[in-house]
């Protein structure tokens, strides 16, 4: 509180707090043209003043931090996993003006017609499915909206092997920016299969992780884990499914769909 900035503000502080005594205590006496109730209006709006530029209360960085806490109850539990076990590496870079909303992927089955099925994944894959097309959703801050940024998809594999990666630009709009995956992974009929196991989806945006999303990857034919019971993939499959629609329905209409199915089970 030594600096130059600092005594000015003390001397203003002072001046508007000397108006703001005779002010009050005019009306008090009656000498003045305003009411108590008006003069108690404006010790009450000095001390605000007085408290926010003594303490140096930063309203931006206040502000922020109530946009991030709001973000970050909006998160699905995916997003908020994905997001921890992100944090504990070094090239993490999901900053205050971006946040992971959600990240998941699609499984893809193609039909003797050949058009596709599409569902979400809940719980694990198993390399009987056809192929797997990861997506991300992050929510973008107003000053970094606007641009175009370099997003990564990578799968690894449960010996940490590289198996699949794909880099695409991507426009970002103040907001949620649902991306996903311009390319899928084949399982079904891949001739190069990566160790069965725990996989990772890791999500990259300008190089900087901002995700990582851990899996079950089952062996053909192999049991799926409990995370992918019968009823989970029963629903999965018919809820989601598209068997009668003409052309693949969109990423957003599954994920509104097993939104709305979530809220209803609850």
């Amino acid at each position: 509180m030594s600096t130059l900035g600092d005594r000015a503000k003390f001397v203003w502080l002072a001046l508007v707090g000397v108006l703001v005594l005779i002010l009050s205590l005019a009306s008090v006496s009656g000498s003045a043209g305003i009411s108590p109730v008006v003069a108690l209006g404006l010790v009450m709006a000095y001390l605000a003043a007085a408290y926010v530029m003594v303490r140096g209360v930063d309203l931006n960085a206040f502000r922020r931090t109530v946009q991030t806490t709001s973000q970050t109850v909006k998160m699905t539990s995916a997003a908020r996993q994905a997001t921890q076990k992100a944090r504990l590496r070094p090239e993490y870079g999901m900053g205050s003006d971006h946040a992971l909303v959600d990240i998941g992927m699609l499984v893809n089955e193609k039909r003797r017609d050949g058009r596709w099925d599409r569902r979400i994944a809940e719980g694990g894959i198993s390399y009987d499915d056809g192929a797997i097309q990861p997506y991300i959703k992050i929510r973008v801050a107003p000053e970094m909206a606007g641009r175009v940024a370099l997003i990564e998809f990578e799968f690894y594999d449960r010996s940490g092997k590289l198996q699949f990666t794909q880099r695409m630009e991507e426009y970002l709009r103040d907001g949620e920016n649902l991306i996903l995956c311009d390319r899928q992974l084949p399982l079904r009929d891949s001739t190069e299969r990566g160790r069965a196991g725990t996989w990772d989806l890791r999500v990259k945006v300008d190089s900087s992780l901002v995700g990582i999303h851990e899996f079950n990857m089952a062996a053909a034919g192999e049991t799926r884990t409990a995370a992918t019971s019968a009823p989970n993939m029963a629903r999965s499959r018919n809820v989601l499914s598209i068997e009668d629609e003409e052309t693949p329905v969109s990423l957003e209409d599954l994920l509104r769909e097993q939104a709305r199915r979530s809220k209803s089970a609850e």
